[in-house]
């Protein structure tokens, strides 16, 4: 039995939504928000950039990340909301380690 094109391509995206959901909601998205994803992409890409520069390196430009010396800028609110991304979680000085690791896993899970 032959199949149509357009039928295996639904399966192969179907097959794709199983293992990386992220991926084909990007795939998906509308052609104005995937322009705003890019632009967003590449600020973040040129701020790791200036940090690594600033802070001498990958690591010490990611350890200034945790430590809140550097921050990237926010994915836009729509596209956020067309890839169902959660906003990133906030921990405060009062809580105990588990209890950070318990909202950052949960965060990252998505």
């Amino acid at each position: 039995m032959r199949r149509s094109l357009g039928h295996r391509l639904q399966a192969v995206l179907e097959a794709a939504d199983r293992i990386d959901p992220r991926a084909v909601a990007l795939h998906r998205l509308a052609p104005e928000l995937r322009l705003r994803y890019d632009a967003w992409l590449r600020e973040c890409e040129q701020a790791w950039r200036n940090a690594e520069r600033q802070y001498g390196g990958r690591a010490e430009a990611f350890e200034a990340s945790v430590d809140d010396r550097f921050n990237t800028p926010n994915m836009p609110r729509a596209v956020a909301k067309a890839l169902r991304v959660a906003d990133p979680p906030v921990l405060t000085d009062d809580m105990s380690e588990a209890e950070c690791a318990e909202v950052y896993r949960a965060y990252a899970e998505w």
